[in-house]
């Protein structure tokens, strides 16, 4: 723009595997989704600096530790889409070393014009932080199946079974039924069941009225 280099637009995604270098400048908290690293793209930055594109969601960012690389985060957002004249007719994505002159979505629909300025408006993009979620991964990559996939109890309850299930603390279960262990044709009771770390009831509603039914439990994740 005006004789400048801004940057770049994105480009079609297509699925290759890349990696690159950056500078945690900042941190960013945010209510409800939690602490973020920030890192700018600017145009003197190290020779392997990078901004996320298309594709890179979710994708590892790693700092050095000595001499271990231990993950930080995964890759989270960037702003934008731009615009060249605030309106819906020009919109795109870039990874840009300077956003001045270029109108910037807000999120709600509208536009927000950066002013140009002497000195760069760097690009920057959003690492969700893992130390930030550090006991809810713990959570799930410490936990063991088994004692969690149980049925403790089936009673009737009027027309209804209650099935009293012990589970784990972030799992999702399947409970499933049957009238004929060796035909073996299981229907859902109910899927997506989410544990708590102790006893969840899941009730079959009118299943008193059968002869016999068999039920069974399935982790999802």
């Amino acid at each position: 723009m005006g004789g400048q280099l801004k940057g770049w637009k994105w480009g079609t995604g297509d699925g290759s595997v890349r990696w690159g270098q950056n500078t945690v400048s900042q941190t960013f908290a945010d209510p409800g989704l939690g602490d973020f690293l920030v890192a700018f793209f600017t145009r003197n930055g190290p020779t392997n600096e990078c901004m996320l594109s298309n594709g890179d969601s979710s994708g590892g960012s790693f700092i050095q530790n000595g001499s271990t690389w231990e993950l930080a985060g995964g890759s989270y957002g960037v702003p934008g889409p731009y615009s060249l004249d605030g309106t819906t007719n020009t919109p795109f994505n870039a990874a840009l070393v300077d956003q001045g002159c270029l109108y910037r979505s807000d999120g709600a629909g509208g536009w927000t014009f950066i002013t140009n300025q002497v000195a760069d408006i760097p690009g920057y993009f959003f690492v969700s932080r893992v130390s930030a979620h550090a006991a809810w991964i713990n959570s799930v990559i410490n936990f063991e199946p088994g004692p969690d996939l149980q049925i403790t109890n089936i009673a009737p309850a009027g027309a209804d079974i209650h099935i009293s299930l012990s589970t784990g603390s972030n799992r999702l279960y399947l409970i499933q039924k049957t009238t004929d262990l060796v035909t073996s044709t299981w229907t859902t009771v109910s899927s997506n069941v989410p544990g708590n770390g102790g006893i969840v009831i899941v009730i079959d509603t009118n299943a008193t009225a059968q002869p016999k039914r068999f039920y069974r439990v399935q982790l999802l994740q």
